[in-house]
């Protein structure tokens, strides 16, 4: 029986070459979290201005009541509340007096353009001044 004993001989001798060998390991991974951050600076802007409120051609005294409006668009940053205001409900122009509201005061910022409307009435049955002022000036404020 000297096979079994070259036998063990040589197997004993691979195992030793085998354990010798530097072994492969098995790959392996790590992590660390890390943030994202940003510091962001809201803001609104009217992004497209009123045009004029334009009460048109009016005959004093005999005139109806004259209802108007003029467009312009707000742009906010997304989720941004704000408020809208007009620097007085009304006034008069060429002696007429007149009256002017927002159609909504305020909202939320969307990211892109909403429209708004600046309404105006002129009462009818107005005499008028023809030598007084037939334009003033006026401002809208949008405050976030």
């Amino acid at each position: 029986m000297k096979y079994p004993h070259k036998f063990l001989t040589s197997a004993a001798t691979a195992a030793m070459f085998v354990a010798a060998m530097p072994m492969a390991q098995a790959a392996g991974s790590t992590s660390a979290p890390f943030n994202v951050t940003v510091t962001l600076n809201s803001a609104c802007s009217i992004s497209t201005a009123p045009g004029d409120v334009a009460f048109g051609a009016y005959t004093a005294i005999t005139n109806g009541v004259v209802n108007v409006s003029s467009s312009y668009g707000v742009t906010c940053t997304n989720n941004l509340p704000f408020t809208m205001a007009l620097d007085a409900p009304g006034g008069s122009v060429a002696g007429l007096t007149y009256t002017v509201a927002l159609s909504a005061a305020g909202g939320t910022g969307s990211g892109i353009e909403q429209t708004y409307q600046i309404n105006g009435v002129m009462a009818g049955g107005q005499a008028g001044d023809v030598a007084a002022a037939a334009t003033q000036g006026r401002t809208l404020t949008i405050s976030y």
